[in-house]
């Protein structure tokens, strides 16, 4: 009986986990469209995916504490524990940043940009969109194939690379 509580915990706080990176990587997808919908003008647009964005953002805080109280309870062995939350953490770490280029995207809305800057932005977006989507592959294949997810992280690394180019290119064009 204590193992089914024990397997019952550890299979709630991987599915908290798992919804918390889930939105996390989706994060992502609302910034992408944020930055297309200000490229094209459309700021009624870029402010209510930006909102959404924010609220997301707040329910992946809440999950992540979450994760957090769920984790000191029941006896996942400590290495299993810390790797969650680690994973967790830098997650949310990567959702926060997702909401820090929002906010600066509200700014640079009402301000006059060069279209030749939003579509870089575009650009970059879409890549930073492609890196999240391996990423969730990485981490699909962690517990059926360990070996799979080890050559997706290195994939993503790949896609980051783009994406620091592309950030590059950006900053040369201020």
């Amino acid at each position: 009986m204590e193992r089914w509580f024990e397997k019952r915990r550890k299979n709630k706080i991987l599915d908290i986990a798992y919804r918390q990176m889930t939105l996390a990587l989706d994060t992502v997808n609302d910034l992408e469209r944020a930055v297309k919908a200000a490229y094209t003008g459309d700021k009624e647009e870029t402010k209510t995916t930006i909102e959404r964005l924010f609220r997301v953002e707040e329910e992946i805080d809440n999950l992540r504490r979450t994760v957090f109280e769920e984790l000191t309870k029941g006896s996942l062995p400590s290495q299993d524990r810390e790797d969650i939350m680690h994973l967790v953490k830098r997650l949310d770490v990567m959702a926060d940043h997702v909401k820090d280029s929002a906010r600066s995207i509200l700014i640079l809305i009402d301000v006059d940009i060069p279209t030749e800057l939003w579509k870089a932005f575009t650009d970059m977006s879409s890549g930073l969109v492609r890196c999240a989507a391996v990423l969730r592959e990485s981490l699909r294949y962690l517990g059926e194939d360990p070996s799979e997810a080890r050559a997706m992280s290195e994939k993503v690394e790949d896609e980051e690379n783009k994406v620091d180019k592309l950030y590059l290119e950006i900053k040369s064009l201020f």
